[in-house]
């Protein structure tokens, strides 16, 4: 694996992190470089990355919204 200096990540919030990690994974061959766990476990942050420069930042969303529909840079 390698480690490079990030200009931006595209940050996306998701409901389910662990249905959002494997689907990076599995659909679109993304592997989780990093991921922050919260006091109980769970992960709250995931940085993913496909190819070089193809990085994504994952945050999970706990608002009471039924769908997520955050993106940022």
């Amino acid at each position: 694996m390698e480690y490079y200096p990030m200009p931006l990540f595209v940050k996306l919030s998701v409901k389910n992190m662990d249905d959002s990690l494997k689907w990076y994974n599995e659909v679109i061959n993304f592997n989780s470089i990093f991921e922050l766990p919260d006091k109980d476990g769970n992960t709250i942050m995931a940085h993913i990355r496909g190819e070089k420069y193809q990085d994504i930042l994952l945050l999970k969303d706990n608002s009471q919204d039924k769908c997520s529909n955050r993106v940022s840079l």
